[in-house]
């Protein structure tokens, strides 16, 4: 979701860049939170879709020396895919 609202404000500290994500979410909730709503049911269906494209596949990177998927969560594949989708 910060990635979202903010990314323009990103330098690269992601907990930075989380945690004021949270705070200004926190002190705009009254007026953000249909917004906030919405777009958690939208990474739901993205992560759905992840997951109904690579099954048991999802979230995982792709090694090429051994021709298959590395077999453990990756944050960063994680984060494109709920992002585009």
């Amino acid at each position: 979701m910060a990635f979202q609202y903010l990314l323009r404000q990103y330098s690269g500290n992601l907990k930075a860049f989380l945690d004021d994500t949270c705070k200004r979410l926190n002190k705009q909730w009254s007026n953000q939170e249909a917004v906030v709503e919405k777009q958690a049911n939208e990474m739901e269906e993205a992560i759905q879709a992840t997951f109904d494209i690579f099954g048991d596949d999802a979230f995982q990177k792709w090694d090429v020396e051994v021709q298959g998927f590395q077999g453990r969560f990756n944050r960063a594949v994680f984060d494109v895919m709920v992002y585009y989708f």
